[in-house]
């Protein structure tokens, strides 16, 4: 007891020396600024896309990558973060492309059916290696590209230059007759329809074929309605005959990929595709009365 009284004493006179702020008031936090702003390394872009550049072209070559795909991806985010994600998607798009047009030198072949199995060839590692690369400079595509309407996509960009180089090959056009680079046939627009019977409920509904074109296409559908009344199928002008969606661009050859990829191998006993459903156009009109297929 002595002992306690004698400590509390002398921390009482503690205290008292100590002065009234020190017996339990709050002190004051005082961040003071640093005396020289941070700075980025000297060679801080050359480094980080060296590092990029060695792993764009492991996926090129089929190698495996160096660095993580954590470590990629945060330095691309640097770049961008630091103002540099204009030289970034430049360099992106030469490499690329300079990749595609080796690749394209490298189909050479007399047969024409030979040649394109070896452009599908070609066309699905491009396809894998896009993807892979568009994983990597996913921050790119999401924040500089989609801020910058004159830009395109990375998907977009590598569909693009394959097209391109493939177009300008003379050995292309000398193959199969075509006069000049605009007589290359190419996907401009995918529709994707459906006519519905007018019942009232059930699948062949116009609503409930709209809402499962959206589910498959992943857009908003559009009532188509008739045109002209038929007296014969009890048809009114201004009625619902069904819904469609347009696809262009990036969605289009994500439908087409899973088309020719997925749907078209579940259809039981397919036996390939009409070549006499093209029109004079130069559309081709395809059937599918299997919905499910897409799901």
């Amino acid at each position: 007891l002595v002992q306690r009284r004698a400590a509390h004493a002398f921390q009482r006179q503690m205290q008292q020396k100590a002065g009234p702020s020190a017996a339990g008031a709050p002190r004051k936090l005082t961040i003071k600024p640093l005396r020289t702003a941070p700075k980025l390394p000297a060679n801080f872009e050359q480094a980080t896309w060296a590092k990029l550049l060695d792993a764009v072209r492991a996926v090129h070559g089929k190698r495996a990558v160096n660095h993580s795909l954590e470590e990629l991806y945060r330095g691309v985010e640097d770049m961008c973060v630091q103002h540099m994600a204009a030289r970034t998607y430049d360099k992106l798009q030469a490499e690329c492309e300079a990749h595609v047009e080796a690749s394209i030198e490298a189909l050479q072949t007399p047969d024409t059916s030979a040649f394109l199995s070896l452009v599908h060839g070609c066309w699905s590692a491009h396809c894998e290696e896009m993807l892979t690369l568009r994983s990597i400079f996913l921050y790119l595509d999401r924040t500089y590209v989609m801020q910058s309407a004159a830009r395109r996509s990375l998907w977009e960009m590598g569909l693009h230059s394959f097209r391109a180089q493939l177009s300008a090959r003379p050995e292309l056009l000398a193959k199969f007759q075509y006069k000049n680079v605009h007589m290359v046939p190419r996907v401009e627009k995918v529709t994707v329809s459906v006519a519905t019977r007018l019942r009232p409920s059930g699948l062949d509904n116009p609503i409930a074929a709209a809402f499962m074109l959206e589910l498959i296409t992943g857009q908003q559908a559009k009532f188509t309605r008739i045109r002209k009344a038929n007296a014969r199928y009890k048809t009114r002008e201004g009625l619902l005959e069904g819904a469609k969606v347009a696809l262009r661009g990036d969605s289009m050859y994500h439908f087409m990929d899973r088309l020719v990829t997925q749907v078209l191998p579940r259809i039981t006993d397919f036996e390939g595709l009409d070549r006499k459903s093209f029109d004079h156009d130069g559309g081709y009109t395809l059937g599918i009365r299997d919905w499910s297929t897409f799901l």
